[in-house]
This record gives C-alpha cells, structure tokens and sequence, in this order.
C-alpha cells in the first residue's frame, strides 16, 4: 500500500468477489487515516444492514463474510453501493463522530526484553534513550489486527525509527514482544515465528480466548506504549497473575 497525508471522503469503492460467500469492499489502497476512520464507520452501517455477515476491517478494505452462498453479487453490491451513497450524504464528511479508544500498554526496553535494540540503535545511528523516547512519545492506530489472533498492526511510527525486518526471522518470538518493522510497530499477542525487529516486551496478555471479547482493542483505535523498568515487569506479571490487572483505557470521540 502506498502512504497518503492526504485523503478525503466520499470515495470510489471496488467492490470484489472473495469466493461464494464473500464480497471484499476496497478504498483506494493507500495508507490515510481518513479513509480508516470512514471505514471504521461505515462497517457499523454494514453491520446493520447485514447482522448475519461477519466483517473484517483493516486498512483500506472490508470483508463481508456470509453464512450462506450469495445468490447474486451484481444486487449485493448494488445494495451496498446504495447504503454508503446514503452514508455519505448524512455525514458532513463522510466521516461521523465516533466513540475510540485510547490504550497504554507498558513495555520494558531493557536488554533482556530487548534483543535487537542494539542493532537497531546502531543501524538507525540513534542512542538506545532516544529510540526508546521516540517509540513511546508517539500515539499509534491500529490498522488492522491479524497475522495472529490479537496481533495489532499500529500506523504512525516516527520516520527515524524506520527499519527494514530481520534477514532472517527467528523461529520463537516470546508473546509481548514489541517490534519494528519497516513503517510499522507492533506485538506478538502470543510465542510464535516472527521477523520483526524486537525493541522491548510487555508483561500485559493481550488475547484470551476465554473472554468475551478476546481481544481488547478493535481497528481504528488508539494505543501508546509507556516505558517500565525490569522491576515494574515483574509486579505487572504478578498482577496479571492474580487477575487484578486491567489495561489503562481512555473513551473519546473522533473529530
């Protein structure tokens, strides 16, 4: 996907077939807030109009997944073409207000959390406190949550930390692992194969497929990261341990 600054509602939407029970919805590909943010809305107008799909949003797209075969894609998209005609018109925009969700996820960056801090400071041409300031200082979007189940893909990284994936990914990335990963940031929700350059850990757990839901935050919210020493990661792992632990959420309305 290219970057974009600068995009602004009503758009042209692609309409696709993802196979029989499938339709995928396109925005122009490209990376924008915007469009992100009409998205966001917009999927709460397709939730409406068709409670039984299941719709993944993420970037520039949406999915909509039914339970059975659809009869005809030329009259689905019709229909849906219809509704965000109608969903432009009432919004000034194109985009409504909004409730969102701001996170703060501790992460220590020290090195044992931290294997490839010291490459990428020494890559990057920055001190290990001043990546660390970096990363942390900005508020990121969450983009779109897959490979994994709860693996957030956060928009937003400062352009100094910027860095290529690893030539050769690792075969174990311990869960809670913050990474880098060209204009990207982002955690391992869980243990798993992972290429992304590895600057600190959370102690926090982030999915858990035993609530309801799973998984905290949704696509089009907010997430910052708060630096914490060695010692402060283990009290929150006893805390998460004793089930007294609860991630720093703020509620405000996108403008």
């Amino acid at each position: 996907m290219l970057d974009a600054k600068e995009s602004k509602p009503p758009y042209i939407l692609e309409y696709h077939p993802y196979n029989e029970y499938s339709l995928l919805i396109q925005w122009p590909q490209i990376v924008s807030e915007n469009i992100l943010e009409e998205l966001s809305a917009f999927k709460k107008t397709l939730q409406h109009l068709y409670p039984e799909a299941i719709l993944t949003a993420a970037y520039a797209s949406i999915l909509l997944v039914f339970p059975e075969r659809i009869t005809s894609f030329s009259a689905l998209k019709a229909q849906i073409k219809q509704g965000y005609d109608t969903f432009s018109e009432n919004s000034t925009s194109g985009i409504e207000q909004r409730p969102l969700s701001l996170y703060k996820i501790p992460v220590c960056y020290q090195a044992a959390f931290a294997p490839d801090l010291e490459a990428v400071c020494t890559q990057l041409k920055l001190s290990p406190e001043a990546l660390i300031s970096k990363h942390s200082q900005a508020t990121y979007t969450v983009y779109g949550i897959g490979f994994l189940p709860g693996f957030m893909y956060l928009g937003g990284l400062n352009p100094e930390l910027e860095i290529p994936r690893k030539s050769s990914p690792r075969m174990k990335v311990p869960a809670g692992s913050v990474g880098l990963a060209a204009k990207q940031t982002g955690i391992y929700p869980c243990e798993s194969p992972g290429g992304w350059q590895l600057i600190g850990q959370t102690p926090i757990p982030l999915f858990n497929p035993l609530q309801d839901p799973p998984f905290f935050a949704e696509v089009g919210d907010k997430i910052q990261f708060t630096p914490i020493s060695k010692d402060t990661y283990k009290l929150l792992q006893i805390q998460v341990a004793a089930g007294i632990y609860n991630i720093e959420k703020t509620i405000y309305t996108q403008l």
